[in-house]
């Protein structure tokens, strides 16, 4: 039996638009996060079919099914099998659930091509490209714990950068209205997208650079205006939409008195309203203090 889990991963320099390839318009900057996986499982039946717990979008099930016969067709399987899909967090809700279920699918896939002998060993790097197709940010789960994904390749970094603990907020586990392919669509219509994508890759080597230097104020702000500047976007599209809340905003704030105090910290979003937090072990006590504040909200951390 073929059983594979992969993580989830937060962005911190932001990707958020596509090109003419579908391939991202800016490079960005990742971590990722162990503590949120997708798990998948495959059983021999008659026929290829989903079988999951997970609350999908609509048409999710048959672009996973798609995208896994695109993969059996790359790694010459013929034999068909029911998909066991499971994630530890909740899907839709702007945790990057597609990004570890698609890697979990794709490198399953391969692992079964390699149990069947369908097909010659791949690299890591060639594995992450094929599920890409799928989910473009399930790239970066292939790579860790940071990585940088440019247009060109993705490929793990900051190996003496500092080692990060890490937790959300889950302020909104219900599927999004707006998906984030269809956020991908819709930013394309804002008059400074290109000149957003230029920023961003400003800002990620301004983030190479603080994390060489383990400056943590320029870390913080960095990251702080980057997600913000994303979710500018969203705002100021032809078809406006907002992910974020009020109460992404109390905790946004909080974040911002600790780091004022002098914590070590990074606060950010990706597209939705549930709040990401990473920061050194020395910054643990501090964070729980601030999740015991908010016993509302289910918190998910990756530490005890």
């Amino acid at each position: 039996m073929i059983q594979t889990t992969m993580p989830s991963n937060i962005a911190l320099i932001k990707y958020m638009g596509k090109n003419a390839m579908q391939g991202p318009i800016n490079s960005s900057l990742s971590w990722t996060l162990p503590h949120l996986w997708s798990q998948i499982r495959f059983e021999p039946q008659e026929q290829d079919r989903l079988l999951t717990t997970v609350t999908l979008k609509p048409g999710g099930e048959e672009k996973f099914l798609k995208h896994f016969q695109h993969l059996k067709t790359i790694l010459n399987i013929r034999q068909c099998f029911h998909i066991h899909s499971e994630n530890n967090f909740p899907s839709g809700a702007g945790l990057a659930s597609s990004a570890s279920a698609y890697a979990a699918l794709t490198k399953g896939t391969y692992l079964l091509s390699q149990s069947l002998k369908t097909h010659a060993p791949m690299s890591i790097d060639a594995i992450a490209n094929l599920s890409a197709k799928g989910s473009g940010s399930s790239i970066r789960s292939f790579y860790g714990p940071y990585c940088i994904w440019s247009p060109e390749k993705a490929e793990p970094t900051g190996e003496n950068w500092p080692k990060l603990e890490s937790c959300v907020a889950i302020i909104d586990d219900q599927h999004k209205k707006i998906s984030s392919s269809e956020a991908h669509q819709r930013v394309m219509t804002c008059p400074n997208i290109h000149q957003r994508a230029e920023e961003a890759n400003k800002r990620l080597a301004q983030l190479i650079n603080a994390f060489d230097e383990t400056d943590w104020d320029a870390i913080y702000q960095i990251c702080k205006n980057e997600f913000l500047d994303m979710h500018h976007l969203f705002h100021t599209c032809q078809t406006p939409f907002r992910y974020i809340n009020s109460k992404s905003e109390q905790l946004i704030h909080q974040a911002d008195k600790l780091q004022k105090q002098g914590t070590p910290l990074i606060v950010t979003m990706d597209a939705g309203a549930n709040v990401h937090f990473l920061y050194p072990l020395e910054s643990v006590a501090k964070i729980k203090t601030l999740a015991s504040q908010y016993p509302q909200f289910p918190w998910r951390f990756s530490h005890v």
